[in-house]
């Protein structure tokens, strides 16, 4: 063989290791190509996101609470989830139903009061009181 064309044989060697060598480098170490993106306009709208599940919501805890007595409502103080203390004012009931009642009470024991000065005086008119 000749000497041009040792050389020839030789660079084309060199070349097709370099080739080979570049894609190599160039799989293993080159950047990922970037990603595919889609975009749309930006829109100033309402965001609204549901849960539709079936189950039961219990209460952590369940206190009672009870008056003494009964009537109607004339202010709530409270609303529905409140913490409230003890000794709080929950709600005030509409107190003319006892004022009533009081009132009528009262008219009772002065009636019996009346009856009872009634036959006292009775007693006296007819002689027989001591």
């Amino acid at each position: 063989m000749t000497t041009r064309r040792r050389i020839a044989v030789a660079l084309g060697v060199l070349a097709a290791v370099v080739l080979v060598a570049g894609l190599v480098y160039r799989s293993k170490y080159a950047a990922p190509p970037p990603p595919q993106v889609t975009t749309t306009a930006v829109v100033r709208a309402d965001l609204e996101e549901g849960v539709l599940a079936t189950g039961t919501i219990e209460a952590a805890r369940l206190v009672s609470v009870g008056a003494q007595v009964s009537g109607v409502l004339t202010r709530l103080h409270v609303a529905l989830g409140d913490k409230v203390q003890k000794g709080q004012l929950i709600a005030e009931i509409d107190a003319s139903t006892q004022r009533n009642d009081l009132r009528k009470a009262e008219a009772g024991v002065l009636n019996v009061k009346a009856q009872r000065a009634a036959r006292e005086a009775l007693l006296k008119q007819t002689g027989l009181a001591a």
